[in-house]
């Protein structure tokens, strides 16, 4: 996947641009919104191909009541979203998707 974040590990200095990998597992983006005045959320944004016979929960094994994970087709993540920070990400997640999977 072509993505600017960095891979875990770097063994050379890189130019702040997009660069291919395979098999990465971090993600390409990090939201940080306030929500009172010592109170924030954290939203880690991640890009996954899944294989869609595979039941859902059989995918993670997280604390359901301190995660959640949904999977959602391109348009539908599009219209789930309320604030339009959050859509502007997935519009880039989706790029990097269709750039990367030539779809």
């Amino acid at each position: 996947m072509s993505t600017p974040a960095p891979f875990a590990i770097e063994d050379e200095q890189l130019d702040d641009e997009a660069h291919f990998y395979t098999d990465i597992c971090e993600p390409f983006s990090l939201k940080i919104r306030s929500l009172a005045e010592d109170n924030v959320k954290l939203t880690w944004w991640y890009i996954a191909a899944v294989n869609e016979d595979e039941p859902s929960q059989d995918r993670f094994q997280l604390d359901k009541d301190k995660f959640a994970v949904e999977f959602h087709c391109f348009a539908d993540a599009l219209k789930k979203l309320t604030f339009q920070m959050d859509r502007d990400m997935v519009k880039k997640a989706i790029d990097i998707v269709t750039n990367t999977f030539s779809i």
